[in-house]
């Protein structure tokens, strides 16, 4: 088997950052998952090898005090800082988009999973459900 995954958001989230604060993305529901290595918002590798994690997350709430943001992919051996994509490209008035994509060594019973982080204003950011909020990834190797 080849495992592979694609969760999303199913419900909103408010409040969660926006002054500096790591919040934890509550992902419920599963577009598939090869293997059945997910459980609510963790991805646990079944085998040891390279994996390649993806998310993309729209955050909204942004005020103009809002200096910084990025999704950040939390697995067992390390953090991750979400890259390859502006962390905060303006996806509407309000709104901006934070993700990429990462290349991650796991061993077999490594976990992974998603947080965001925003500073530079209050608390107030949120993600809404959709399945446009997603995390997913495979091994590759």
């Amino acid at each position: 088997t080849h495992p592979a995954f694609s969760v999303y958001q199913t419900s909103t989230q408010s409040n969660i950052t926006g002054n500096a604060t790591f919040a934890t993305i509550n992902l419920g529901s599963e577009l598939y998952d090869h293997g059945g290595d997910v459980s609510g918002t963790t991805f646990t590798a079944p085998v040891t090898g390279a994996y390649l994690l993806t998310a993309e997350f729209a955050l909204g709430g942004v005020v103009s005090g809002h200096s910084s943001g990025f999704a950040y992919f939390k697995t067992s051996n390390r953090d991750w800082k979400g890259g390859h994509t502006n962390p905060f490209a303006v996806v509407g008035a309000s709104e901006v988009s934070v993700g990429g994509y990462i290349h991650v060594d796991m061993d077999a019973g490594d976990t992974a999973y998603m947080q965001v982080y925003v500073a530079g204003g209050t608390q107030v950011i949120d993600i809404a459900a959709g399945i446009g909020n997603r995390f997913g990834g495979h091994l590759i190797g």
